[in-house]
């Protein structure tokens, strides 16, 4: 946690956490703390999609949950009152992560390899920087590819559902993954969505 600052409880004993620093809001049942908000950067993204995982939050200060279970965020740099609602059951679903394999030093590229999953999902689309970015690869719903030589720092991957056709915005984004170079030439991702990173660094 980043100097987290709100905290509130549920019905059903859960507690929830305003992570202002790290533009995030978690969830704490039975011991175990998850993400439920905010991709971890600044910013303001995502009203409207099927995943506040990678919805862009600006340092949230507090939170309340509603009896049906909406958790209503107080979004205080970007000036606006949010409301997540949870998902049904039915709702599609996914998690993207990036195997890094190889930095090229020193231009810093490499390449990763990128798995997925969904749930209740037909088909998806990889895009580059953003939902609406230049078109990696349409797949079946889950699965693996090779980037090829060409990663660089701050490369971001969007898993997209296709199940619609419509697919380059916000609303219709599953899961984000993040590859970074650090200081020292090594190659490193981390996954929104998933919550969690995952490091395998070689030169």
């Amino acid at each position: 946690l980043n100097g987290p600052l709100g905290i509130t409880l549920d019905s059903s004993g859960s507690f929830y956490i305003a992570d202002e620093g790290n533009n995030r809001i978690r969830k704490v049942t039975g011991g175990v703390i998850r993400t439920i908000a905010g991709n971890g950067n600044y910013g303001f993204s995502g009203d409207g999609g099927n995943n506040a995982k990678v919805a862009g939050l600006s340092f949230p200060q507090a939170m309340a949950v509603d009896p049906s279970g909406n958790v209503i965020i107080t979004d205080t740099q970007n000036q606006r009152i949010r409301m997540l609602t949870p998902k049904s059951t039915s709702a599609p679903d996914g998690t993207i992560a990036a195997d890094p394999q190889l930095i090229i030093y020193p231009s810093g590229a490499g390449f990763t390899t990128l798995s997925w999953t969904t749930a209740n999902v037909k088909a998806v689309e990889i895009r580059i920087g953003s939902p609406d970015g230049k078109l990696f690869a349409w797949a079946d719903p889950s699965g693996s590819l090779e980037t090829g030589n060409w990663v660089t720092d701050g490369m971001t991957f969007y898993l997209q559902d296709a199940s619609k056709g419509n697919t380059t915005d916000f609303t219709n984004t599953l899961a984000v993954v993040s590859v970074s170079v650090n200081p020292k030439g090594f190659l490193s991702a981390r996954s929104t969505a998933a919550g969690v990173e995952s490091k395998k660094e070689k030169r």
